[in-house]
């Protein structure tokens, strides 16, 4: 594995993957790994990971191959040698999502580096189980990844590149987080504009992601969707906004968390007129454009279905 040709090596692959990774020494595991860092390096500085003249066809199964095997080893190392493969299956995706706030470091710097359109695809479905497996384990997904994850999220809903939008589809499939709804509404409403190019974007956001985000909305209560919606707040806004988004976010996020507190305490009128106090400031800031369009529509949205809730 560590020296010889690409059939040598191809060879050698076949008789480890054709044993439970489990029974492999370590030091094997740790040579697989550094294997497939290898063929990654090679592949993105553009040189040939095997010998010249070998064979494509061959190379790709070797690859296949030696991602399905690493994907069994059970290492830390092992996981963020993954993160270039995560186009490889579904459960390369998610070993790689569990890493967290490392894989979504890694996601993003592969995200503005790689040109592949189904590799974009798999980055940002990686993206959303990386959020949506912090939410259903208790695992940390700090502040700044959530940010993140956000940012590209909503940069990729409206940007009218069919590999983004068709990840973006995929991420919300992932996320199941109904605090995206209103994003996936406003994505569904700008697809419809592109034509061909939008046509499978607004059949997945009819047919799946809508209505699946529609009933996990309203399995949550007025208080989980208020704490849904502040913590949208903190992850659109991040830690450096400046000038008009600076003033337009500390101000949202005081109104929302007193209106939090009033709807805790049971106090539904009070409540009520602070999240529509937060929906007038939303609105101004995008007049002002301290939002973007995909911002005003995550953040506005989220107030109006919960005004909808706090209905009098």
């Amino acid at each position: 594995m560590q020296m010889g040709t690409l059939a040598a090596r191809d060879t050698a692959l076949a008789r480890l993957a054709a044993l439970p990774v489990a029974v492999l020494p370590a030091e094997t595991q740790r040579v697989l790994v550094a294997e497939l860092n290898r063929v990654h390096q090679a592949i993105q500085a553009g040189t040939a990971p095997g010998a010249p003249g070998e064979s494509e066809e061959r190379f790709g199964d070797y690859y296949m191959t030696l991602v399905g095997v690493v994907a069994n080893v059970d290492t830390p190392e092992a996981a963020l040698a993954l993160v270039p493969a995560v186009s490889v299956s579904g459960g390369v995706a998610r070993r790689v999502a569990q890493l967290g706030d490392t894989a979504v470091a890694l996601l993003i710097q592969q995200l503005q580096s790689v040109t592949q359109p189904d590799d974009h695809v798999a980055l940002f479905q990686s993206l959303g189980l990386a959020w949506f497996w912090a939410d259903s384990t208790g695992s940390p997904l700090s502040g700044r990844s959530r940010t993140q994850i956000v940012a590209a999220l909503t940069a990729a809903g409206l940007s009218g590149v069919f590999s983004d939008m068709l990840g973006f589809e995929l991420a919300l499939l992932a996320i199941r987080d109904p605090g995206f709804l209103p994003l996936a509404q406003r994505v569904h409403d700008f697809a419809a504009t592109q034509g061909v190019l939008g046509r499978s974007t607004v059949v997945t956001m009819e047919d799946e992601v809508i209505p699946k985000l529609t009933l996990l909305a309203a399995s949550r209560s007025p208080a989980a969707l208020a704490s849904g919606l502040a913590r949208l707040v903190t992850a659109v806004c991040g830690t450096d906004a400046a000038g008009r988004r600076q003033g337009a976010c500390q101000s949202l996020a005081n109104d929302i968390a007193e209106a939090l507190r009033h709807l805790t305490d049971g106090q539904t009128t009070p409540a009520r007129k602070g999240f529509e106090s937060a929906a007038k400031k939303i609105d101004n800031a995008y007049a002002d454009g301290a939002f973007n369009d995909a911002e005003h529509a995550l953040l506005a949205g989220n107030v109006a279905m919960l005004l909808q809730r706090l209905a009098p």
